[in-house]
């Protein structure tokens, strides 16, 4: 008796069954590699960090920065009113203290001129002293009012000019603060609603800011204080919508090449 052989499909077909049953093999492989370490991630313990202030409390924070330098965590703190110190040289952070500053939302450092930003809701930005030398280290210094009538929100810190930009998101003002003398040199207004997160970029010595509102990114040039362009991030058609880097608005005539 002949021995039987099953004969697949020939050609184009054949080579594609071939390749398709090829690169099943090489999922189901992969999964057999990667599930043991997924499962492993999922299963490892999260440290749950104690904040006395709060004990028994639901939580509402919002912006966290952290100095890598000196292993401090700074987090914005609505329920202790204030921003929160952590110690994370460990691998469980550990609570230190809260600076009161009025229920706090955007958190940044400013390392250079040791000092640490809070947006709070009275529409100000609060300024901690984080020398370790001082004697006020660890409290409000200053406090400047934005002049907006709802929260300073979100910011970020330019260690190149030493100037924070921080924005009132629901009030359409950008604020600038000179972090050496601790006064708002700026302010820029009617920028419209939904102002989301400042970005220093050091590449090239930028400011940026995005409006989820608007659907806009703004650039801003710390060295004048101006705004020198701004990007719509999503045009819409009938279609689709697309992504439209570098259209022009009234705002600012941005090249469409995006450059």
């Amino acid at each position: 008796m002949g021995t039987v052989r099953a004969v697949g499909p020939r050609g184009p077909r054949g080579r594609r069954a071939r390749s398709f049953l090829s690169a099943l093999a090489w999922g189901a492989a992969l999964l057999v590699i990667t599930l043991p370490v997924i499962a492993t991630d999922v299963a490892l313990p999260l440290p749950n960090v104690e904040i006395p202030p709060i004990k028994g409390k639901t939580g509402s924070f919002d912006i966290i920065d952290i100095d890598q330098a000196a292993h401090l965590m700074y987090v914005g703190d609505r329920i202790t009113q204030g921003v929160d110190i952590f110690d994370v040289s460990t691998p469980s952070a550990r609570y230190l203290q809260t600076v009161p500053t009025g229920p706090a939302n955007g958190v940044s450092i400013a390392k250079n001129v040791n000092k640490v930003f809070a947006g709070t809701n009275d529409s100000s930005v609060a300024i901690i002293d984080i020398d370790p030398a001082s004697p006020t280290r660890n409290t409000v210094i200053a406090k400047l009012n934005t002049g907006g009538k709802k929260r300073a929100d979100e910011m970020d810190y330019d260690p190149r000019e030493k100037k924070l930009y921080a924005a009132n998101s629901d009030d359409g003002i950008v604020s600038v603060v000179d972090a050496v003398h601790n006064t708002i040199i700026k302010k820029l207004t009617d920028m419209g609603e939904g102002l989301e997160q400042p970005r220093y970029n050091p590449g090239d010595g930028m400011m940026y800011l995005t409006s989820s509102d608007q659907n806009a990114v703004f650039q801003f040039d710390p060295r004048s204080d101006v705004l020198v362009a701004t990007r719509t991030a999503w045009r819409s058609t009938r279609r689709r919508t697309r992504r439209c880097w570098g259209a022009p608005t009234k705002r600012s005539p941005w090249p469409s090449s995006g450059t």
